[in-house]
């Protein structure tokens, strides 16, 4: 993919109903730009950013990761929210 981008019609991403959870390490390979506009053309879509982390999130923050995930599959989507996290998720949301 990078050598190679996969673009995805926009019209396309607008059509996903089911629940999205978008995710990207801070320290990530792919722009920051481009993953919030994918976030911005999923309606509804949640967009994590993981701190101290890379492209390869679930091997450098397994733990997080997990309750990240569980988190979003297990709550019904208007509750979910990122400040029950934890500290960080506080001081990264609020700034």
């Amino acid at each position: 993919m990078c050598a190679t981008p996969i673009i995805i019609d926009e019209t396309k991403l607008a059509r996903i109903k089911s629940r999205v959870l978008i995710l990207q390490g801070d320290s990530d390979i792919v722009k920051p730009e481009h993953t919030v506009d994918l976030h911005h053309k999923i309606r509804g879509s949640q967009l994590c950013i993981i701190p101290a982390a890379s492209h390869f999130i679930m091997y450098e923050r397994p733990e997080l990761l997990s309750t990240i995930v569980v988190e979003f599959f297990s709550r019904e989507p208007k509750l979910f929210d990122f400040h029950n996290l934890g500290h960080w998720a506080r001081w990264r949301y609020e700034g």
